[in-house]
């Protein structure tokens, strides 16, 4: 594993080399991608978090990253939601991203700090899904608790907001019209050792269809307090 650097930049700040490269990551990670499909993604976001190799300065990972009001219970609460977010294998255990997204995290609530912030992600895969018991005490949904009133009507505002017409209230999934992105076999593949984790068993039960390319729609609150102590750690906290 390499040395990495990150910083979160402005999508309009990104060059078209840059964007290329991007791109080439997640084809080579999913199927039924498509550039158009993927431009239009990232125009739409706000800042994307970037990973390089400290060595070559090639970008090995990153995610995108957007700030949408939710209104819910007769107020706003905002809304950080990751898209389009990869890391070529290699660099997988590296904290870079981790960091960003902290960083992140804490800008939005201390520039809110009345309101609600919540950290909101889609997971196609056991691996993406696994990142929220990593950064996070509560999160939902989960295996070992009900999903509280409050974090249903997030997870169904933001359906409504995000995916009208192909998101599903009842599971919370996301089912994607046509021929969705999906993750290529091997890369995220449930296995044998990955199901003695309940996480991974609660997500293979709540998302049947994610090897097709569903989603199931995650929550968890983004303020500190919600940390869980190794990511505290990690951003000095």
């Amino acid at each position: 594993m390499g040395k990495v650097s990150s910083q979160t930049l402005p999508v309009l700040s990104i060059s078209e080399e840059e964007r290329d490269r991007m791109y080439q990551l997640m084809e080579a990670d999913y199927l039924g991608m498509d550039q158009c499909t993927f431009e239009k993604d990232l125009r739409e976001k706000d800042c994307v978090m970037i990973l390089r190799d400290v060595e070559s300065g090639r970008i090995v990972g990153f995610s995108t990253l957007m700030v949408i009001d939710l209104p819910v219970q007769g107020t706003i609460v905002r809304a950080v939601f990751s898209g389009d977010s990869i890391v070529q294998s290699e660099f997988r255990r590296t904290l870079g991203l981790a960091v960003e997204l902290g960083t992140y995290l804490r800008r939005v609530a201390e520039s809110h700090p009345s309101d609600l912030v919540v950290w909101l992600l889609t997971s196609k895969g056991c691996r993406t899904y696994g990142i929220l018991p990593l950064l996070f005490r509560d999160f939902y949904p989960r295996w070992d608790a009900p999903t509280p009133p409050l974090y249903t009507q997030m997870m169904d505002a933001f359906g409504a907001y995000k995916y009208p017409g192909e998101y599903d209230p009842v599971g919370h999934r996301v089912r994607h019209r046509g021929s969705a992105q999906r993750l290529r076999p091997g890369v995220a593949d449930v296995t044998d050792q990955r199901l003695r984790d309940p996480h991974v068993q609660f997500f293979t039960k709540a998302n049947p269809g994610h090897m097709k390319g569903d989603d199931l729609v995650c929550v968890a609150d983004a303020r500190e307090d919600n940390w869980h102590p190794h990511f505290r750690r990690i951003l000095g906290g």
